[in-house]
Order: C-alpha cells, then sequence, then structure tokens
C-alpha cells in the first residue's frame, strides 16, 4: 500500500467515526482534509463501496457494517 493509499484509508476511518456521531456529511468532508464534499463522496465509495449518506443511513437502520472486505 502506498501512502496515498494509506492516507485515504486512514481519512475513511476517521470519517466513520464522524458519520456514526452525527457529523453532517459536509462537515465530516472538511474535518477529514477535503476541500470539496463531493471529492469525499467519491473517494468514501471507491473504498467502502457506499456513499456516506448510505452508510448513515444503514446505521440509523440498525446495520453494522464492518470495514473488512470493504477496503
Amino acid at each position: 500500500m502506498t501512502f496515498a493509499q494509506w492516507r485515504i484509508h486512514a481519512r475513511v476511518r476517521v470519517a466513520l467515526g464522524l458519520l456514526a456521531a452525527g457529523y453532517p456529511v459536509s462537515s465530516v468532508s472538511r474535518r477529514v482534509g477535503y476541500n470539496n464534499p463531493s471529492a469525499f463522496v467519491q473517494v468514501f465509495r471507491k473504498v467502502m463501496g457506499h456513499t456516506p449518506g448510505w452508510y448513515v443511513s444503514s446505521l440509523k437502520a440498525g446495520n453494522r457494517h464492518s470495514l473488512a472486505g470493504s477496503e
């Protein structure tokens, strides 16, 4: 894994916690280092297989998703 890949995965892991805590996607994207929320959504989807909005809605529905297999 390159440093750039590692950094992306680290940012997504932090974002998962923030999203689970109820922070909005736009706020999370800024907190993990993205100036543009749509760029964050693209990266999140590439790493996790789903958008941050889907992840948040799945948490609200009571579904837990592991990071294994999504990376």
